[in-house]
């Protein structure tokens, strides 16, 4: 188990959620809004006796900053007990799919502008740590 099962198991999760444009990675353009992208986080080793570790992985929701009101959007995947609901997503399957011992989401960010290619996009991003 790996970083690479963490994201496979959050692309695959995220696949799940009508209308949103899922990439595995950062990537080099964003055609169409709102999308979500996933990002590593980092590693941290020896986190328990047995040798396991966590790996945290980055989601970040971005959506298109040509209104304003695009922003609304963003809470809808922030929010518990909404239809894009990214944290009641993530609880639904801790185990990515079997790919994982166990994850949980750690925190989501406050609104920000993140530029992809050419262009900015208002985004959210939520950190989930997996134990591998």
């Amino acid at each position: 188990m790996g970083i690479a099962d963490v994201k496979d198991g959050l692309f695959e999760l995220l696949g799940t959620v009508a209308d949103l444009q899922v990439h595995r990675r950062v990537p080099g353009d964003i055609p169409a809004s709102p999308a979500v992208f996933l990002r590593s986080g980092g590693i941290s080793y020896g986190d328990t006796m047995d040798g396991r570790y966590t790996a945290t992985v980055q989601i970040v929701v971005v959506v298109d900053r040509g209104d304003d009101t695009n922003q609304d959007a963003l809470d809808d995947f922030s929010d518990p007990d909404t239809v894009n609901s990214i944290p009641d997503l993530l609880a639904s399957d801790r185990t990515l799919g079997y790919r994982v011992e166990d994850s949980k989401l750690l925190s989501a960010s406050d609104v920000s502008i993140v530029a992809v290619g050419a262009d900015e996009f208002y985004a959210v991003t939520f950190t989930v740590e997996a134990l591998l």
